[in-house]
Protein backbone atom coordinates (compact mmCIF):
# COMPACT_ATOMS: atom_id res chain seq x y z
CA UNK A 1 0.00 0.00 0.00
CA UNK A 2 1.21 3.12 -0.78
CA UNK A 3 1.93 5.16 2.31
CA UNK A 4 3.67 8.24 1.36
CA UNK A 5 1.62 11.09 2.08
CA UNK A 6 -1.89 12.57 2.47
CA UNK A 7 -3.23 14.95 -0.14
CA UNK A 8 -6.42 16.81 -0.20
CA UNK A 9 -7.38 18.09 -3.68
CA UNK A 10 -9.23 21.65 -3.39
CA UNK A 11 -11.35 22.98 -5.74
CA UNK A 12 -10.33 26.40 -7.00
CA UNK A 13 -10.79 29.34 -4.79
CA UNK A 14 -11.21 32.86 -5.08
CA UNK A 15 -9.25 34.66 -2.39
CA UNK A 16 -7.79 37.87 -1.86
CA UNK A 17 -4.32 39.11 -1.60
CA UNK A 18 -2.41 39.70 1.52
CA UNK A 19 1.56 40.33 2.71
CA UNK A 20 0.91 39.00 6.15
CA UNK A 21 4.35 37.46 7.67
CA UNK A 22 5.00 35.67 10.51
CA UNK A 23 7.00 37.55 12.81
CA UNK A 24 10.22 36.52 14.63
CA UNK A 25 8.16 36.80 18.01
CA UNK A 26 5.96 33.46 16.65
CA UNK A 27 8.72 32.01 15.02
CA UNK A 28 10.63 32.33 18.87
CA UNK A 29 7.39 31.44 20.60
CA UNK A 30 7.39 28.12 17.95
CA UNK A 31 10.91 27.20 19.25
CA UNK A 32 9.55 26.62 22.77
CA UNK A 33 6.37 24.61 21.57
CA UNK A 34 3.54 27.28 20.45
CA UNK A 35 2.21 26.45 17.20
CA UNK A 36 2.58 28.87 14.50
CA UNK A 37 -0.17 31.60 13.02
CA UNK A 38 0.58 30.95 9.40
CA UNK A 39 0.36 27.78 7.77
CA UNK A 40 -0.77 27.35 3.73
CA UNK A 41 -3.85 25.61 4.09
CA UNK A 42 -7.02 26.64 2.52
CA UNK A 43 -8.51 27.39 5.76
CA UNK A 44 -5.67 30.69 5.67
CA UNK A 45 -6.13 31.69 2.40
CA UNK A 46 -7.32 36.17 1.99
CA UNK A 47 -9.99 36.67 0.06
CA UNK A 48 -9.75 37.82 -3.40
CA UNK A 49 -6.75 36.73 -3.97
CA UNK A 50 -5.24 35.16 -8.13
CA UNK A 51 -3.83 32.15 -6.49
CA UNK A 52 -5.78 29.17 -6.34
CA UNK A 53 -5.23 25.93 -3.97
CA UNK A 54 -4.62 22.70 -5.97
CA UNK A 55 -3.07 20.02 -3.80
CA UNK A 56 -2.24 20.30 0.25
CA UNK A 57 0.03 17.27 0.93
CA UNK A 58 0.48 16.36 4.49
CA UNK A 59 3.69 14.23 4.76
CA UNK A 60 7.39 14.44 3.56
CA UNK A 61 7.48 18.28 1.19
CA UNK A 62 7.78 18.46 -2.66
CA UNK A 63 10.31 20.43 -4.54
CA UNK A 64 9.78 19.98 -8.12
CA UNK A 65 7.10 20.36 -10.53
CA UNK A 66 6.16 20.47 -14.11
CA UNK A 67 2.80 20.38 -15.42
CA UNK A 68 2.92 18.12 -19.80
CA UNK A 69 1.36 19.05 -22.83
CA UNK A 70 -1.38 17.41 -22.10
CA UNK A 71 -2.19 18.86 -18.12
CA UNK A 72 -0.53 15.64 -16.57
CA UNK A 73 0.57 16.58 -12.89
CA UNK A 74 4.51 15.34 -11.55
CA UNK A 75 6.14 15.96 -8.29
CA UNK A 76 9.22 15.04 -6.85
CA UNK A 77 10.10 14.42 -2.99
CA UNK A 78 13.95 14.34 -2.15
CA UNK A 79 15.09 12.12 0.32
CA UNK A 80 16.24 14.88 2.78
CA UNK A 81 15.90 12.96 5.98
CA UNK A 82 11.86 12.06 6.15
CA UNK A 83 10.30 9.24 5.13
CA UNK A 84 10.13 9.17 1.30
CA UNK A 85 8.07 6.07 -0.23
CA UNK A 86 8.23 7.51 -3.61
CA UNK A 87 10.36 10.74 -4.59
CA UNK A 88 8.93 11.14 -8.33
CA UNK A 89 5.11 11.08 -7.80
CA UNK A 90 2.12 12.07 -10.35
CA UNK A 91 -0.89 13.47 -8.84
CA UNK A 92 -3.39 11.74 -10.70
CA UNK A 93 -7.58 10.91 -9.98
CA UNK A 94 -6.75 12.78 -6.56
CA UNK A 95 -4.35 10.66 -5.49
CA UNK A 96 -0.34 10.76 -5.74
CA UNK A 97 0.84 7.67 -7.25
CA UNK A 98 4.68 6.63 -7.82
CA UNK A 99 5.63 7.42 -11.04
CA UNK A 100 6.83 5.42 -13.54
CA UNK A 101 6.01 2.83 -10.86
CA UNK A 102 6.91 2.02 -7.18
CA UNK A 103 9.68 -0.51 -8.03
CA UNK A 104 12.24 2.35 -9.62
CA UNK A 105 11.69 4.79 -6.26
CA UNK A 106 12.30 1.67 -3.77
CA UNK A 107 15.47 3.14 -2.88
CA UNK A 108 18.27 0.44 -3.71
CA UNK A 109 21.78 1.72 -1.73
CA UNK A 110 23.09 -1.47 -3.58
CA UNK A 111 22.44 -0.37 -6.91
CA UNK A 112 21.27 3.46 -6.98
CA UNK A 113 22.45 3.33 -10.62
CA UNK A 114 19.18 1.80 -11.55
CA UNK A 115 16.79 3.49 -8.52
CA UNK A 116 15.69 6.99 -8.41
CA UNK A 117 17.35 7.75 -4.78
CA UNK A 118 16.67 11.41 -4.37
CA UNK A 119 15.07 13.29 -7.28
CA UNK A 120 15.31 17.24 -7.17
CA UNK A 121 13.46 18.22 -10.03
CA UNK A 122 11.16 16.74 -12.82
CA UNK A 123 10.65 19.00 -16.06
CA UNK A 124 7.91 17.69 -19.21
CA UNK A 125 9.63 18.58 -22.41
CA UNK A 126 7.73 19.80 -25.53
CA UNK A 127 8.36 15.93 -26.83
CA UNK A 128 5.78 14.85 -24.51
CA UNK A 129 8.49 13.70 -22.11
CA UNK A 130 10.05 13.80 -18.48
CA UNK A 131 12.97 14.41 -17.18
CA UNK A 132 13.91 13.01 -13.75
CA UNK A 133 16.87 14.80 -12.23
CA UNK A 134 18.00 12.23 -9.44
CA UNK A 135 20.94 14.44 -7.07
CA UNK A 136 22.16 10.91 -5.90
CA UNK A 137 22.61 11.41 -2.54
CA UNK A 138 21.00 11.10 0.78
CA UNK A 139 19.89 14.51 3.06
CA UNK A 140 22.46 16.04 0.52
CA UNK A 141 25.31 14.01 1.73
CA UNK A 142 28.12 12.32 -0.50
CA UNK A 143 26.76 11.05 -3.69
CA UNK A 144 26.52 7.27 -4.41
CA UNK A 145 28.77 6.13 -7.11
CA UNK A 146 26.78 6.08 -10.33
CA UNK A 147 23.77 8.07 -8.50
CA UNK A 148 23.81 11.25 -9.98
CA UNK A 149 21.63 10.76 -13.02
CA UNK A 150 19.30 12.05 -15.36
CA UNK A 151 16.20 9.65 -16.55
CA UNK A 152 14.28 10.20 -19.70
CA UNK A 153 10.28 8.44 -19.59
CA UNK A 154 8.10 8.70 -22.05
CA UNK A 155 4.36 10.01 -21.29
CA UNK A 156 2.58 8.04 -23.93
CA UNK A 157 3.94 4.52 -22.62
CA UNK A 158 5.51 5.40 -19.15
CA UNK A 159 8.65 3.65 -19.61
CA UNK A 160 12.26 5.00 -19.30
CA UNK A 161 13.78 5.71 -22.69
CA UNK A 162 17.05 6.98 -21.44
CA UNK A 163 19.52 7.14 -18.30
CA UNK A 164 22.33 9.05 -18.21
CA UNK A 165 24.79 8.87 -15.58
CA UNK A 166 27.08 11.43 -14.74
CA UNK A 167 30.82 10.58 -14.54
CA UNK A 168 33.17 11.41 -11.28
CA UNK A 169 34.23 14.26 -13.57
CA UNK A 170 31.19 15.54 -13.99
CA UNK A 171 29.03 14.84 -10.77
CA UNK A 172 31.57 15.60 -8.31
CA UNK A 173 32.11 14.41 -4.61
CA UNK A 174 30.13 17.43 -3.38
CA UNK A 175 27.39 18.22 -6.84
CA UNK A 176 24.06 19.18 -5.88
CA UNK A 177 22.01 18.27 -8.99
CA UNK A 178 19.18 21.08 -8.14
CA UNK A 179 17.29 22.12 -11.54
CA UNK A 180 17.51 21.72 -15.05
CA UNK A 181 16.27 22.70 -18.54
CA UNK A 182 16.07 21.08 -21.81
CA UNK A 183 16.78 22.33 -24.94
CA UNK A 184 15.08 20.01 -27.64
CA UNK A 185 16.33 22.41 -30.35
CA UNK A 186 19.44 22.14 -30.49
CA UNK A 187 20.77 19.06 -31.99
CA UNK A 188 19.83 16.09 -30.80
CA UNK A 189 18.69 17.90 -27.65
CA UNK A 190 20.70 19.48 -24.89
CA UNK A 191 20.06 19.81 -21.07
CA UNK A 192 21.47 22.50 -18.74
CA UNK A 193 21.68 21.42 -15.56
CA UNK A 194 22.58 24.11 -11.86
CA UNK A 195 25.49 22.30 -9.39
CA UNK A 196 24.28 23.87 -6.38
CA UNK A 197 27.56 22.84 -4.11
CA UNK A 198 27.05 24.50 -0.73
CA UNK A 199 31.36 22.97 -0.26
CA UNK A 200 33.63 22.93 -3.02
CA UNK A 201 32.59 24.03 -6.57
CA UNK A 202 29.00 25.21 -7.85
CA UNK A 203 28.71 25.21 -12.04
CA UNK A 204 26.47 24.28 -15.17
CA UNK A 205 26.18 20.65 -16.02
CA UNK A 206 25.80 20.68 -19.65
CA UNK A 207 24.70 17.41 -21.16
CA UNK A 208 24.34 16.58 -25.00
CA UNK A 209 21.45 14.09 -25.08
CA UNK A 210 22.33 12.63 -28.30
CA UNK A 211 25.73 11.46 -27.28
CA UNK A 212 24.72 11.71 -23.87
CA UNK A 213 28.40 13.34 -23.09
CA UNK A 214 28.24 15.30 -20.51
CA UNK A 215 30.58 18.33 -19.42
CA UNK A 216 31.04 21.23 -16.41
CA UNK A 217 30.94 25.05 -16.91
CA UNK A 218 32.14 27.69 -14.94
CA UNK A 219 32.99 25.61 -12.15
CA UNK A 220 33.86 27.51 -9.07
CA UNK A 221 33.28 31.11 -11.06
CA UNK A 222 31.85 33.89 -8.46
CA UNK A 223 28.82 33.90 -10.72
CA UNK A 224 27.42 30.43 -9.62
CA UNK A 225 29.04 30.00 -5.90
CA UNK A 226 26.88 31.93 -2.96
CA UNK A 227 27.71 35.07 -1.77
CA UNK A 228 29.42 34.10 1.26
CA UNK A 229 28.23 37.80 3.17
CA UNK A 230 24.46 37.29 1.56
CA UNK A 231 22.39 36.60 4.45
CA UNK A 232 18.17 36.54 3.69
CA UNK A 233 15.57 37.71 5.96
CA UNK A 234 12.32 35.67 5.97
CA UNK A 235 9.59 35.76 8.18
CA UNK A 236 11.06 38.59 9.86
CA UNK A 237 14.39 36.39 10.49
CA UNK A 238 17.82 36.41 9.42
CA UNK A 239 18.05 32.97 7.55
CA UNK A 240 21.00 31.11 8.70
CA UNK A 241 22.27 27.52 9.65
CA UNK A 242 21.86 27.82 13.33
CA UNK A 243 23.40 24.45 15.40
CA UNK A 244 22.81 24.82 18.93
CA UNK A 245 25.66 25.85 21.01
CA UNK A 246 27.52 27.30 17.69
CA UNK A 247 27.89 30.21 15.83
CA UNK A 248 25.42 31.19 12.81
CA UNK A 249 26.41 30.61 9.47
CA UNK A 250 24.94 32.06 6.19
CA UNK A 251 23.40 29.97 3.90
CA UNK A 252 26.05 28.50 1.03
CA UNK A 253 23.70 27.27 -1.27
CA UNK A 254 25.06 27.83 -4.88
CA UNK A 255 23.47 28.02 -8.37
CA UNK A 256 20.04 27.02 -8.32
CA UNK A 257 17.20 28.27 -9.57
CA UNK A 258 17.48 28.15 -14.25
CA UNK A 259 15.62 29.01 -16.64
CA UNK A 260 16.37 28.86 -21.15
CA UNK A 261 14.96 32.05 -23.05
CA UNK A 262 12.13 30.94 -24.91
CA UNK A 263 14.34 30.87 -28.47
CA UNK A 264 17.15 28.63 -26.45
CA UNK A 265 19.95 31.11 -27.04
CA UNK A 266 20.18 32.68 -23.22
CA UNK A 267 20.57 30.67 -19.95
CA UNK A 268 19.76 32.15 -16.52
CA UNK A 269 20.50 31.04 -13.38
CA UNK A 270 20.57 32.69 -9.65
CA UNK A 271 22.54 31.08 -6.45
CA UNK A 272 20.18 30.58 -3.74
CA UNK A 273 22.25 32.97 -1.47
CA UNK A 274 22.36 35.83 -3.44
CA UNK A 275 20.31 38.66 -4.77
CA UNK A 276 21.99 38.28 -8.35
CA UNK A 277 20.90 37.34 -11.59
CA UNK A 278 23.31 35.93 -14.17
CA UNK A 279 22.82 34.90 -18.10
CA UNK A 280 25.03 33.50 -20.55
CA UNK A 281 24.93 32.65 -24.14
CA UNK A 282 24.05 28.58 -24.58
CA UNK A 283 26.20 28.75 -27.91
CA UNK A 284 29.42 29.10 -25.53
CA UNK A 285 28.06 26.43 -23.12
CA UNK A 286 27.92 24.12 -25.95
CA UNK A 287 31.36 24.63 -27.84
CA UNK A 288 33.18 22.23 -26.55
CA UNK A 289 36.40 24.52 -27.77
CA UNK A 290 35.97 27.22 -25.90
CA UNK A 291 38.41 28.13 -23.35
CA UNK A 292 37.95 28.35 -19.55
CA UNK A 293 38.16 32.09 -19.37
CA UNK A 294 36.29 32.90 -22.57
CA UNK A 295 32.92 30.96 -20.86
CA UNK A 296 34.15 33.06 -17.80
CA UNK A 297 34.29 36.23 -19.92
CA UNK A 298 30.92 35.57 -20.90
CA UNK A 299 28.97 35.20 -18.17
CA UNK A 300 26.88 38.57 -17.10
CA UNK A 301 26.14 40.01 -14.26
CA UNK A 302 22.74 41.49 -14.58
CA UNK A 303 22.61 43.10 -11.45
CA UNK A 304 21.33 42.98 -7.65
CA UNK A 305 17.12 42.33 -7.97
CA UNK A 306 16.47 43.49 -4.07
CA UNK A 307 15.40 39.75 -3.85
CA UNK A 308 15.93 36.40 -3.68
CA UNK A 309 14.67 32.98 -5.58
CA UNK A 310 14.55 29.63 -5.56
CA UNK A 311 12.78 28.96 -8.85
CA UNK A 312 12.41 30.61 -12.21
CA UNK A 313 10.77 29.91 -15.64
CA UNK A 314 9.99 31.27 -18.95
CA UNK A 315 6.49 31.56 -19.76
CA UNK A 316 5.98 31.36 -24.05
CA UNK A 317 6.38 35.33 -24.64
CA UNK A 318 9.90 35.59 -22.91
CA UNK A 319 8.70 37.07 -20.13
CA UNK A 320 10.52 35.75 -16.61
CA UNK A 321 8.48 35.06 -13.39
CA UNK A 322 10.62 34.46 -10.24
CA UNK A 323 9.99 33.03 -6.38
CA UNK A 324 10.74 35.88 -4.02
CA UNK A 325 10.81 33.42 -1.14
CA UNK A 326 11.80 36.72 1.13
CA UNK A 327 8.61 38.12 0.35
CA UNK A 328 6.09 35.68 0.19
CA UNK A 329 5.58 36.49 -3.54
CA UNK A 330 6.28 35.47 -7.27
CA UNK A 331 8.09 38.52 -9.17
CA UNK A 332 8.06 38.76 -13.09
CA UNK A 333 9.95 40.85 -15.51
CA UNK A 334 11.94 40.97 -19.12
CA UNK A 335 15.78 39.74 -18.61
CA UNK A 336 16.38 41.19 -21.56
CA UNK A 337 15.87 45.34 -20.47
CA UNK A 338 18.32 47.24 -18.81
CA UNK A 339 18.43 47.78 -16.48
CA UNK A 340 16.65 44.78 -15.16
CA UNK A 341 13.96 45.40 -13.41
CA UNK A 342 11.11 42.81 -12.22
CA UNK A 343 7.51 43.60 -10.44
CA UNK A 344 5.84 42.03 -8.16
CA UNK A 345 3.10 39.86 -10.06
CA UNK A 346 1.44 38.08 -7.02
CA UNK A 347 2.09 38.46 -3.03
CA UNK A 348 0.30 36.25 -0.88
CA UNK A 349 0.72 34.95 3.34
CA UNK A 350 0.80 31.36 2.10
CA UNK A 351 3.29 31.39 -0.20
CA UNK A 352 6.13 30.28 2.59
CA UNK A 353 9.26 29.60 0.47
CA UNK A 354 7.79 29.37 -3.09
CA UNK A 355 10.17 26.74 -4.68
CA UNK A 356 9.60 25.49 -8.40
CA UNK A 357 7.52 27.03 -10.88
CA UNK A 358 5.89 25.66 -14.00
CA UNK A 359 3.81 26.70 -16.83
CA UNK A 360 0.89 24.62 -18.42
CA UNK A 361 -0.06 24.38 -22.21
CA UNK A 362 -2.97 26.88 -21.25
CA UNK A 363 -0.38 29.52 -19.48
CA UNK A 364 -1.37 29.01 -15.51
CA UNK A 365 1.69 28.68 -13.24
CA UNK A 366 1.91 25.98 -11.39
CA UNK A 367 4.05 26.50 -8.24
CA UNK A 368 5.39 24.24 -4.68
CA UNK A 369 5.44 26.09 -1.52
CA UNK A 370 7.38 24.44 0.55
CA UNK A 371 8.37 26.13 4.21
CA UNK A 372 12.03 25.15 3.64
CA UNK A 373 13.04 28.11 5.95
CA UNK A 374 11.21 26.20 8.81
CA UNK A 375 13.27 23.53 8.52
CA UNK A 376 15.70 22.07 11.73
CA UNK A 377 18.89 23.62 10.53
CA UNK A 378 17.99 27.02 10.25
CA UNK A 379 16.44 26.88 13.80
CA UNK A 380 19.15 24.93 16.33
CA UNK A 381 17.34 21.47 15.45
CA UNK A 382 13.99 22.30 15.86
CA UNK A 383 11.40 21.71 13.46
CA UNK A 384 8.95 24.10 12.32
CA UNK A 385 7.06 23.36 9.43
CA UNK A 386 3.71 22.59 9.83
CA UNK A 387 2.02 20.32 7.01
CA UNK A 388 -0.01 20.55 4.97
CA UNK A 389 2.28 21.79 2.12
CA UNK A 390 0.98 23.44 -0.85
CA UNK A 391 0.78 23.08 -4.50
CA UNK A 392 -0.85 26.43 -6.00
CA UNK A 393 -1.40 28.11 -9.28
CA UNK A 394 -2.40 31.12 -11.04
CA UNK A 395 -3.59 32.38 -14.34
CA UNK A 396 -0.61 34.91 -15.92
CA UNK A 397 -3.02 36.41 -18.62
Amino acid sequence: MFRFCTIALISALSISLSTGFVSAQEIADAKAGKPLSHVQDAANAPENSALQMVAEIAGAMPTGITVSHDGRLFLSFPRWGEPVDSTVVELKDSKIVPYPDAEINKLNETDPANCFVSVQSVVADSANHLWVLDSGNLKMGKNFPKGPKLVEIDLASNKIIKKIVFPADVALPTTYLNDIRIDPNRGDGMAYITDSASEGEAGIIVVDLGTQESWRRLSGEPSVMADTKFVPTVEGQSLMQREEGKEPKPLAVGADSIALSPDGQTLYWRPLASHHLYSISTSLLVDRTAEVEQVSDGAKDLGDLGFASDGMCFDKDGTLYLTNYEQHAIMRGDPTQSPVKFDKFVDDPRLIWPDTLSFSEAGELYMTVNQIDRQPPFHEGKDLRQPPYAVLKIATK
